[in-house]
């Protein structure tokens, strides 16, 4: 996986800074950490210790679960009933995998919550299902 970070000055339209990682899917979290860090280094904030152990943590993240993650995200973002039914699926996939997969988890949560404010489903099921994290998940990670 590759990914870019560039921090942009948006007032004048100049980049400040930018940075490529390229890393092994299963590395995920830590690429996560390293780019969070790299970045408030950056842009001179102060971190507090806490903040900074919570930024050297090296979770992982089961790969197969991270791309049914991703792909219920897609489907997510087509944004449609239909394409929200699937992600949920995807999410439960990821979920199947890696129980403790907590943007599986709060993907799901949220895509029951939409598909209530959409009148796809009864309000009162999808927020409940939305509220429970799907059968009162407790993801972690």
């Amino acid at each position: 996986m590759r990914i870019t970070v560039q921090l942009v000055d948006v007032a004048n339209d100049r980049s400040l800074w930018a940075k490529s990682y390229e890393r092994s899917l299963t590395d995920i979290v830590a690429l996560q950490s390293e780019v969070a860090h790299a970045i408030a280094s950056e842009i001179r904030i102060q971190v507090t210790p806490e903040e900074r152990a919570r930024l050297r943590s090296k979770g992982t993240v089961n790969p197969a679960a991270h791309v049914a993650y991703l792909q219920g995200s897609f489907l997510w973002n087509r944004f449609t009933g239909g394409s929200v039914k699937d992600t949920i699926l995807r999410y439960e996939e990821a979920l199947a995998i890696d129980p403790n997969y907590a943007a599986a988890c709060a993907g799901l949560a949220e895509s029951y919550i939409m598909l209530a404010n959409h009148h796809i489903l009864p309000p009162r099921e999808g927020y409940s299902l939305g509220a429970q994290g799907s059968r009162a998940r407790t993801c972690t990670r």
